[in-house]
Parts: structure tokens; sequence; C-alpha cells
């Protein structure tokens, strides 16, 4: 079937039952979100799902959580701290999520799950930006 169309009648395709023996559900669910046909064929690849796999949920989403997950449980005992003064970098994560929301809401109501993938791996990016610009590391070290 590499390369060519899935078919259930002549059984070739990656089917459900042995894709969760191989591989955890969640990895599945995000990308036949992401990448499933909505108009039209698709094409699958291993190449393509593990790289959709490992670029969108271990490197963006898993790099924003750990990041947070980390620096919240060693320099806060695993407690969100108290509020500070926004600035610069808190204003501009605003403005990316007064954006960015509207739209992803849009996609899901309109079960345009493609686009929904796509606007929530942009704010799962734009989290880590804001980290980047806002360097709470460093204001810690600063304000203590």
């Amino acid at each position: 079937w590499y390369g060519g169309k899935f078919s259930t009648s002549n059984k070739r395709g990656v089917f459900m039952d042995q894709a969760l023996e191989l591989l955890p559900a969640d990895y599945w669910r995000w990308y036949l979100i992401a990448n499933a046909p909505e108009g039209s064929d698709a094409a699958f690849t291993w190449e393509g799902f593990q790289s959709a796999v490992n670029s969108d949920l271990a490197n963006v989403l898993g790099n924003f959580v750990n990041r947070i997950t980390k620096y919240t449980v060693s320099k806060f005992d695993g407690k969100v701290p108290k509020t500070g003064e926004a600035g610069d970098a808190e204003a501009w994560m605003t403005a990316e999520l007064q954006e960015r929301l509207p739209r992803l809401i849009e996609h899901y109501e309109a079960m345009e799950f493609r686009k929904a993938a796509a606007e929530t791996r942009a704010i799962w990016a734009a989290g880590n930006e804001y980290l980047t610009k806002a360097e709470p590391w460093v204001k810690y070290k600063s304000d203590v």
C-alpha cells in the first residue's frame, strides 16, 4: 500500500486495531486531526507520521509543557506563583491569544479540524516564544 490508496476491501492500510498496538492513541488522535482528509484524499507515510508526532507533540507542545513544569517545580514548589506586573511579553502574548483563540473556535465550530490543529499548534509555538521573550528565569534571579 505504500504510496498507494488505502482500501478496506483489499485490507490495505493502517487499521486502528493494529495501529493502537503499535503506538499510543494520543499520537494517532493528533495525527488524524491534523492530517486527515477533509475534502480530498491525503497521503499517509510512516515518515510523515513520525515527523508530525515528533515535531508537533514532542518538540512544540512537549517543550512548552516541560519548560513550564520544570521551572514551576524548581522555583515555586510546583505551585502557580502570584501574578507579577504584566510587561511587553505579556502584552504580546495577550494580543496573540486574542487573535488566535477566536479563529480556533471558528475552525472547531465549522468542523475544520486540520485548520483547528494548525491554530492549536500555533498557540503552542506562541507559548514557547512567550517564554523566550519573557525570560522568567532572569526575572526570578533579580526579584528574589
